[in-house]
């Protein structure tokens, strides 16, 4: 083969699956469902507005309470880029899902997540998001702040035991946990990693969040073939963390 025809195969495949949010007719497509949350808003939108900037294309599903609690025209303005779908019926939900790359629920509330876990989904937030799960798409999560002012942060009475049971549970079922200033790497690097890699089994995602527990110069165990996001990977440059790598059922 001649090396120029060559180059153009491979600068074609690298183009196409490590900067998937740029490529030529591979544009990545994110479904981002907003639960009824205030605190962080502004740091959502940001990271929207980036993953917009690298050619994302971005679908919002909201739900009532959310639009009760934050505005449709704020959603449409600063999540939605103009557009909103607001607690769509369930004939609607396969479509909006069958031909996402990823699933992101940033801010979500502690109720939707448990009723996730506990089989319950109530609402188009709370089934498409079990729906994600179901599929083995990357979703990703960033938790509602313990302090957030709105009433439905937290659990429903009756249920509040329950909600380190259903992080855990939506964890082991392939939810990725993050940070809200890691939203917008965090997507790029799961789907660039998805689209390489596509077995459908739930990889480990290293956050800010885990290396923070770590002291300084201290030592950080993570699975081989990890994801580790870029603000994770400065803070381990910038801390001197040392990395143990490990096969993923639990030996060196």
């Amino acid at each position: 083969m001649e090396t120029d025809a060559l180059r153009q195969i491979v600068e074609e495949v690298v183009s196409r699956y490590v900067s998937p949010s740029t490529t030529k007719g591979v544009k990545v497509k994110c479904l981002t469902l907003v639960c009824a949350v205030m605190s962080g808003f502004d740091i959502v939108a940001q990271q929207l507005q980036a993953l917009r900037g690298s050619g994302t294309e971005i679908t919002v599903v909201a739900s009532k309470n959310a639009v009760s609690l934050l505005g449709e025209d704020r959603i449409k303005t600063r999540l939605g880029d103009g557009r909103v779908e607001v607690e769509p019926p369930l004939s609607r939900l396969p479509d909006l899902i069958a031909d996402k790359d990823v699933v992101l629920a940033p801010l979500l509330s502690r109720t939707t997540a448990i009723k996730v876990a506990t089989g319950i989904p109530d609402s188009a937030v709370s089934n498409l998001l079990h729906a994600a799960l179901a599929k083995h798409l990357p979703t990703l999560t960033c938790c509602a702040p313990e302090d957030s002012a709105s009433d439905y942060c937290r659990p429903v009475p009756g249920l509040e035991g329950r909600w380190l049971e259903a992080k855990r549970a939506l964890k082991n079922a392939g939810l990725i946990w993050i940070e809200p200033e890691e939203i917008a790497s965090a997507v790029q690097a799961v789907v660039s990693q998805a689209r390489v890699e596509p077995t459908g089994v739930a990889r480990e995602v290293v956050t800010v969040h885990d290396v923070a527990k770590v002291p300084e110069g201290g030592r950080l165990q993570v699975g081989r073939g990890a994801i580790i996001t870029p603000l994770a990977q400065d803070e381990i440059r910038t801390r001197n963390i040392n990395l143990l790598f490990v096969e993923p059922g639990g030996g060196s």
